[in-house]
């Protein structure tokens, strides 16, 4: 709220407040004329009582805005008027004070649609008083001084009919505080002021001796003394009212305590323009930490007085009580979570999952079936014994892992107990969504977990129930699924609850030795040529006993086990090979991207060192992906083996860049090829936010002058946003997915290099 009027008053509105604001403008005007026709004859004086009026009016403007209304704008429009309130000169002298009124108006408030219109009424307040005193006669031996009190009654009875029709118009609200009162007190005020200098004035002009003369220019000061003294505690009560209404509110119970302290900023430092950023202000700015990263960055309007040492203590007071409220609501969250999450797995715990339930139950649309899935882990009795407690807890703290990351957003869950977990499917169709989500549920929970040296797989018995009803018992049904489960453990007839094992080493080694590690190439398009530009190699392994292996578990096993350039050498002879044959088939240069890891980079490495002359009459351009997940310190040994690489035409990537572990000294440690931006970025948050980061993560890549390539296109309204954000390059299934050699090579036989789908 601007004045007292709504900020956004409105589309329906602001016609009229245009032509309320033209019309009263058009009034101020003429009656500044009107005043302006008796310098026909002859130019009013300007005595030091007219200076030192005419001097008083910035400190008025300066008052309206850390006065609230109407106080402040009754200074405003009265003070000034009433100190020029002499019947011998108030209306010629008019013109001149309605110009000082403007400049001083405009340079500290602005020249906005509300701030003009309150120049209008002031304006014309000011005229109704200046015509009064120049009309009126009280008769003899009234006395000059009197003159002034019909002047000030006239302005106030000209304010209160403008504010009042301003308000009808603009359909702002009434204050709060008594207006009548405020009224009163001012116009006594300003009648004395304008009594006083009307008196001043006309024994000025007589003649009157020299001591007098000062003596009385020494009372003109007064009230020019008072003005100063009365806005130093107009800004020193606000500033206590924002410091003691900060201070009962802790803490700030508002989610964005950011957009709270702004506010309070604002109330306590109402001239003052405000922002949080990460960098500190420059020139006239001042800033004030935050918290360790961020400022609050405050600049003056326009013609206002340099902050104050007060002001600057006031609001680092405000920054205290915002951090302290955010340690309180991060505090109270951390608590709230830890009743309601399973320590050990994140997931929710048996007591909050019933709590959610029945509320998801009791919430739930018209006619939706709610599923509810038990789980039970098969064996887990031999894990503890053959592992112990702490091995057997990290098995159920990556079951709970992958529950968290692949269940729906709504399937709230929760781990009952031991190894028991749940979960819950909303809006089901029928019983094949359940049975296909059971099916998911267990292929996830079967993929190898390498714990205690071991590499272990362990099966799921999930029983389900369903609710067609918010008047159903959702104990009951949690209870029927956890009977289903029971039943399927007790009919099952083959062996399969029991745990398989293998020593993680020996697996490892035999998966390369065997040459069961294998190779797919997924392509990497140049959205700016809409044609093919490389290839990204990828690890797949599968088990007869264990399945499909997951690349990331056995990259994570080599690391453990020291035998990653092992596993890249297993990549390699195959990769190498291939897009030799890619860049004979197609006749030109090909990219190549392989995955390593960052402790491989290191002077010593066999493995890094073997590949220049591998690619000797390949057509290969090889560039080695560096996965930020893993990203440790870059050092003077990196630098020194990736200038080195450079050297041999071996280039370096940032893989999975936004992935959760981001940082901007990652993009400086080196002059990266290229920079992959996670799939969770590209196509993991199709909503305002997501698409928002995603521009900022390639405005900031194109800023540094680094090539982008976005992971995980899986539609073409994420190929357009990608390609609208000038991203260089991309990859995806909607790109082309991951396909074995003998694929790759015969997809480039029928369809060449480039694709429909792949140009603009």
């Amino acid at each position: 709220m601007v004045d007292g009027r709504p900020d956004d008053a409105g589309a329906s509105r602001r016609p009229a407040l245009i032509v309320h604001g033209a019309l009263l403008g058009t009034a101020a005007v003429m009656a500044t004329g009107w005043g302006a026709l008796g310098w026909r004859d002859a130019t009013p004086e300007v005595t030091p009582v007219v200076v030192a009026a005419l001097l008083c009016v910035p400190l008025l403007v300066r008052l309206t805005s850390v006065t609230p209304p109407p106080r402040g704008h009754l200074a405003l429009a009265l003070t000034p008027t009433a100190l020029l309130a002499d019947p011998s000169g108030g209306l010629a002298l008019l013109p001149v004070w309605a110009a000082a009124v403007t400049v001083a108006h405009l340079l500290l408030l602005g020249a906005t649609l509300a701030s003009v219109t309150r120049l209008s009424i002031t304006v014309l307040a000011g005229t109704a008083l200046a015509a009064a005193g120049a009309q009126v006669d009280l008769g003899p031996g009234s006395g000059a001084a009197l003159v002034p009190a019909v002047s000030c009654l006239a302005a106030l009875v000209t304010l209160a009919a403008l504010t009042g029709l301003d308000r009808a118009v603009t359909g702002a609200p009434s204050p709060a505080d008594a207006p009548g009162r405020d009224l009163v007190g001012l116009g006594l005020l300003f009648l004395f002021a304008a009594a006083l200098f009307a008196t001043a004035s006309s024994a000025y002009a007589g003649p009157v001796e020299p001591v007098t003369r000062v003596a009385l220019l020494l009372a003109l000061a007064l009230p020019v003394v008072a003005l100063l003294l009365a806005v130093r505690a107009a800004e020193l009560g606000r500033r206590v009212s924002a410091l003691v209404g900060a201070g009962s509110a802790l803490p700030w119970t508002d989610e964005d305590t950011d957009a709270q302290l702004l506010a309070r900023v604002h109330e306590a430092v109402p001239a003052a323009l405000a922002r949080i950023q990460d960098e500190p202000g420059d020139g006239p700015e001042v800033s004030i930490p935050v918290d360790g990263h961020r400022h609050v960055v405050l600049r003056r309007r326009r013609g206002d007085v340099p902050l104050t040492p007060q002001e600057r203590r006031v609001v680092e007071a405000l920054v205290v009580m915002a951090a302290a409220s955010r340690d309180r609501v991060n505090l109270e969250f951390r608590l709230r979570r830890e009743i309601v999450t399973d320590d050990l797995t994140g997931l929710w715990t048996a007591s909050f999952f019933h709590e959610m339930l029945a509320s998801a139950s009791s919430t739930r649309d018209d006619g939706e079936t709610i599923a509810l899935l038990f789980l039970d882990l098969d064996g887990f009795a031999e894990i503890n014994q053959q592992l112990g407690q702490l091995d057997a807890d990290k098995v159920l703290k990556e079951i709970g892992a992958r529950l968290l990351d692949q269940v729906p957003a709504d399937g709230l869950p929760a781990r009952l107990g031991g190894d028991q977990f749940a979960l819950v499917l909303r809006h089901v169709d029928g019983p094949a969504q359940v049975l296909a989500e059971c099916e998911r549920i267990q292929t996830l929970v079967a993929e190898p977990i390498s714990v205690g040296g071991q590499l272990l797989q362990i099966g799921v018995t999930i029983g389900t129930a369903t609710s067609a009803s918010a008047r159903d018992d959702m104990d009951r049904v949690t209870r029927a699924a956890s009977d289903a489960t029971a039943r399927r453990k007790r009919d099952r007839s083959t062996p399969g609850a029991t745990p398989q094992w293998a020593n993680e080493r020996a697996f490892l080694r035999d998966l390369m030795h065997q040459r069961r590690v294998e190779v797919v190439y997924q392509p990497v398009i140049d959205l700016r040529a809409g044609r093919l530009h490389g290839y990204e190699a990828l690890l797949r392994a599968a088990d007869q006993d264990f399945g499909v292996l997951s690349p990331l578990m056995l990259v994570r096993a080599a690391e453990r086990l020291s035998l990653l350039d092992e596993l890249s050498e297993a990549v390699a002879e195959q990769a190498i090979p291939t897009m030799t044959k890619v860049a004979e088939l197609t006749s030109l240069p090909v990219t190549l991207a392989l995955n390593i890891e960052f402790e491989q980079l290191t002077a010593a490495n066999p493995f890094l060192a073997s590949l220049p002359a591998r690619l000797e009459d390949t057509g290969i351009a090889l560039t080695l992906e560096l996965s930020e997940r893993q990203f440790g310190r870059w050092a003077a040994e990196q630098d020194l083996v990736a200038r080195d690489l450079r050297a041999r035409g071996i280039s370096l990537a940032v893989d999975d860049f936004g992935a959760g572990y981001s940082t901007f000294s990652l993009l400086n440690s080196w002059d990266w090829d290229w920079v992959k931006i996670d799939h969770s970025l590209v196509s993991g948050r199709d909503d305002p936010q997501g698409r928002l980061l995603l521009r900022h993560v390639a405005q900031m890549l194109d800023d540094l002058t680094m090539t982008g390539v976005a992971e995980g296109i899986e539609t073409a309204a994420q190929l357009e946003r990608v390609r609208g954000l000038g991203i260089s390059f991309a990859q995806g299934t909607f790109l082309g997915g991951p396909s074995s050699a003998e694929a790759t090579l015969a997809d480039l036989e029928l369809f060449g290099v480039e694709r429909p789908a792949w140009r603009g």
